[in-house]
């Protein structure tokens, strides 16, 4: 369920990404060329949407990092680190200490 939350949340994340990429592209591809779109009007709508597509762009990244940082984690039970032999250690030397006497 969680792998399909993060999935959903990519997919939302990359449709804004491209709805944004696509508007910028349709409006330069209109007037022609970004000096014509200035020329026109279109400049600050032209610049609005490619900050907005890059802002949205950072939030898409991050949730890629994190799909791929998560699913590298050793284990599968969700410990993290070198397994805890002390408990071990300390049973061996006070039963060796035992039999000694």
């Amino acid at each position: 369920m969680r792998n399909l939350k993060a999935v959903i949340g990519l997919i939302g994340t990359l449709v804004a990404v491209l709805y944004c990429g696509r508007l910028l592209y349709y409006f330069i591809d209109l007037s022609g060329s970004v000096q014509e779109a200035e020329e026109i009007g279109l400049g600050p709508t032209v610049l609005g949407l490619g900050a907005v597509g890059l802002l949205f762009c950072i939030p898409l990244i991050v949730k890629i990092f994190l799909m791929f940082a998560t699913r590298r984690s050793p284990g599968s039970g969700g410990h993290k680190g070198p397994p805890d032999t002390s408990k071990h250690d300390d049973e061996d030397k006070f039963e060796g200490q035992k039999s000694k006497d």
